[in-house]
């Protein structure tokens, strides 16, 4: 319309402040009010919290960011009990999107920071109180329904201190406070996730969506050729995009005359009851199987 009106073409340039002052949505704008429940020990039992979120003008994405939040509410620790609650403020602002963590971020901020005053008060180093906590069994399904298929995070904590040389720093920190100096020293446990996940609205269902075999996920396989044998098993390795390619798959019976274009993604799979028969396997290159596969 501008260039119509001055005869003249027309180009809109804005800078980083007319961005984020007009872009079409904005990050979490959440107040936390929050209680962490703790044994004197430092063993976490549970937290509530109370959220008052921006969602701005009007909502498109903005529940998504408390789905996110929700699916990883305890971070990872063993907090058996959650309560949320979430108040939604409409305000002038743009409303929210899918900006720099989706939700997840604020949660992580929120919940270090909680365990962190746990620590003070509790006089326990703030490595010692997050290993207490950490969780080690997998699965393991969190307060609000959303399932860890897997984890080490002993040994991530134990690789950022070597890293950080931690005790070192906090006898420097010790040595420099008594000279009147005062350095800090920040320490997180977070988890980086995708954006949605199969099992994230579980919390929604009484019941899972389907089977769950933990990481990595379980395979069966139907051959025709055996009688309808079943196999079972885990898929332990998938290759890397670059290793894929498009494949032709010529039609497998006489009901579909049809040739199917799709990618092809090399994957391993471990068979648990892949038996011999009179010194060989049974499965053999060439079968035609139905596979199918508990996807998380």
């Amino acid at each position: 319309m501008c260039a119509r009106a001055t005869g003249r073409k027309v180009a809109y340039i804005e800078d980083r402040v007319d961005n984020i002052s007009n872009c079409d949505h904005h990050g979490s704008d959440r107040l936390y009010d929050v209680e962490l429940a703790m044994m004197r020990d430092g063993t976490m039992r549970g937290i509530k919290i109370d959220t008052i979120d921006d969602y701005g003008a009007y909502i498109q994405f903005g529940v998504g960011h408390h789905g996110n939040a929700l699916a990883q509410v305890t971070g990872p620790y063993t907090i058996g009990s959650v309560r949320y609650r979430v108040r939604a403020a409409l305000t002038n602002k743009n409303q929210q999107g899918a900006y720099r963590g989706f939700g997840s971020e604020v949660n992580n901020w929120m919940l270090e920071q909680m365990v962190d005053k746990a620590a003070r008060e509790l006089d326990l180093d703030p490595a010692v109180i997050r290993r207490k906590n950490f969780i080690r069994q997998f699965p393991h399904y969190i307060p609000t329904g959303n399932v860890y298929d897997s984890g080490d995070y002993d040994k991530v904590l134990d690789k950022a201190l070597e890293l950080a040389d931690y005790e070192h720093w906090r006898a420097e920190q010790k040595r420099l406070r008594e000279q009147g100096r005062y350095i800090g020293i920040g320490l997180i446990s977070a988890q980086e996730r995708s954006v949605f996940s199969a099992t994230e609205f579980w919390m929604l269902n009484e019941e899972a969506g389907f089977a769950l075999t933990s990481s990595p996920e379980g395979v069966s396989i139907k051959v025709d050729a055996l009688g309808g044998r079943k196999f079972h098993g885990k898929v332990t390795q998938i290759g890397g995009a670059t290793g894929s390619k498009l494949s032709l798959f010529p039609p497998e019976n006489a009901t579909g005359n049809y040739v199917k274009v799709v990618q092809r993604i090399p994957v391993r799979i471990d068979f648990t009851n892949l038996q011999q028969e009179n010194g060989d396997y049974a499965l053999r290159p060439g079968l035609s199987v139905t596979p199918e596969v508990a996807v998380k």
